[in-house]
């Protein structure tokens, strides 16, 4: 019989669900650097270019056609670093958001990256704005029940 070591679990140390202050460093780079030539395969184009070459534009949203993670969003791989497609959109047309706050979306559409569906918050206008439009999964129960 095998003998398993039990992991430790060390605590979160941000314990917040937005994004760290490692990101923020990283989109400012990945800003600095996006008029420069993209290295490797993707020679001869620059890191903008080669960001928004994955993107399917529609009358309404832009749908990121790159990679995603489990829950939907995209993802956007960068110097080893894999950045959020919504917050590298959002950086280049807007600017870097404020360390702390996230990147939402108003279709509610997490492959989307058009910009003009994008605006930041603080985790608290988030939920707000989540349970406004019956998103949580309480306000989803309540309003079952009611009916």
């Amino acid at each position: 019989m095998r003998s398993y070591k039990k992991r430790s679990v060390a605590p979160a140390l941000n314990n917040s669900r937005g994004p760290s202050s490692g990101d923020a460093r990283r989109l400012a780079d990945f800003l600095a650097h996006a008029e420069e030539p993209a290295k490797g395969k993707a020679r001869g184009r620059t890191n903008a270019q080669r960001f928004w070459e994955k993107v399917a534009k529609t009358p309404g949203c832009w749908f990121w056609t790159g990679s995603h993670n489990r829950f939907g969003y995209g993802h956007f791989a960068w110097r080893g670093w894999v950045l959020k497609a919504h917050r590298v959109a959002y950086a280049l047309t807007h600017g870097v958001p404020p360390q702390g706050l996230l990147v939402c979306h108003t279709c509610d559409c997490r492959p989307c990256v058009n910009p003009a569906h994008l605006w930041i918050a603080t985790n608290e206008e988030n939920l707000r704005d989540m349970v406004k439009k019956g998103r949580h999964p309480e306000t989803v129960l309540r309003l079952t029940r009611t009916a």
